[in-house]
């Protein structure tokens, strides 16, 4: 029981992670933002980073928990390309052409690759 709580949790903890990392990046091209100070768009996205941290790190100590650094790292890329995905469909509004997919593929496999290979 206290497994799967445990990774209920850092799913949890990876979607608010990819979630306010999108909307950061996000609030930096919004057309609504165009007339806005320099400030205001800094303070506005560095929330969302700084919220995003505050996260990042809860998640990095429970992953330590039962994942392996090298997972870890393989783990956050693909939830961070996940997001790419989502926010490109539904946020942004674009499409997620097939070189995005092949590009995300080919970085997962070489950090597959790479981390198992010469980590063991």
């Amino acid at each position: 029981m206290y497994k799967t709580k445990t990774l209920i949790i850092w799913f949890i903890l990876n979607i608010i992670i990819s979630t306010t990392g999108e909307l950061a990046t996000y609030l930096q091209i919004n057309k609504n933002f165009v007339g806005k100070s320099f400030y205001y768009k800094v303070l506005l996205t560095e929330f969302f980073a700084s919220f995003q941290w505050i996260f990042v790190i809860i998640y990095l100590r429970l992953s330590y928990t039962f994942l392996t650094p090298v997972e870890i790292s393989l783990y956050s890329y693909l939830f961070a390309f996940i997001g790419q995905i989502l926010s490109n469909k539904f946020i942004i509004k674009q499409t997620t052409h097939f070189y995005d997919y092949i590009s995300m593929l080919l970085v997962l496999l070489g950090a597959y690759i790479t981390s198992y290979k010469v980590f063991g």
